[in-house]
């Protein structure tokens, strides 16, 4: 494949991801081609990522899913600040889409995913440095799509926000219940009982358990009498 200053980039990209060259071997990468050549290139970098930026709007899923690939692997790279607005955007789109690779799944889950990996790049003073892709992955949230972690994002990034929220969380997605419960380590003792009380109101059993799974005696047995 030549490279040089007549290269259609946005046909290269695309190609790269629906029939790539070659797989490389031993590498267990996904969108493993055109992660390898981005990050064997020089200047021509920023072409390739916002190339591959540019599917963020395509009709093909498995261009979407691409797309979606390459920036999580590469978390930095130009073009990557248009995630959050895309996936905002196609909400409704994403939602109706079945994952290529898992098609009992909607895409939207994995866009939810590559948000998340997002917010693990940080600023100087240790901020989200993609506040859209925080603020997108709260509405998602909310509507009980994100990934196991979820709690553990927003405990990192915006803690007041998720007590708050516990308990529209719990009801959106139960599967969460055991990591809110184990982050509430974090918060002061007297707003950890009334969190863990309200989120007892919606599933009592499935957050007894996960007290009793993530916290110690003495305090495991004063908050199983607080929430009862």
């Amino acid at each position: 494949m030549r490279l040089d200053t007549a290269t259609d980039w946005d046909t290269l990209a695309a190609d790269a991801i629906l029939d790539p060259p070659f797989e490389p071997p031993g590498v267990e990468l996904n969108a493993a081609w055109i992660t390898r050549l981005y990050r064997l290139l020089g200047i021509e970098r920023a072409l390739v990522s916002r190339a591959v930026a540019g599917l963020l709007s395509a009709e093909n899923p498995r261009l979407v899913k691409g797309a979606y690939h390459f920036f999580c692997n590469e978390r930095e790279a130009v073009g990557v600040e248009e995630v959050a607005g895309s996936v905002a955007a196609r909400q409704k789109w994403l939602t109706a889409t079945p994952d290529p690779k898992r098609p009992s799944s909607p895409l939207l889950n994995h866009a939810a995913l590559l948000l998340h990996r997002r917010l693990m790049v940080t600023d100087e003073n240790g901020n989200p440095a993609d506040r859209t892709a925080l603020e997108v992955a709260k509405e998602l949230a909310l509507t009980g799509v994100g990934p196991s972690h979820t709690p553990l994002t927003f405990s990192d990034h915006d803690p007041e926000w998720l007590l708050t929220h516990a308990v529209g969380l719990v009801r959106a997605n139960s599967r969460w219940i055991s990591m809110l419960v184990y982050v509430m380590a974090r918060t002061g003792s007297e707003r950890r009982k009334h969190v863990l009380r309200d989120i007892a109101g919606v599933a009592p059993e499935r957050v007894r358990q996960a007290i009793e799974q993530h916290f110690q005696e003495p305090e495991r047995g004063e908050l199983l009498t607080f929430i009862a």
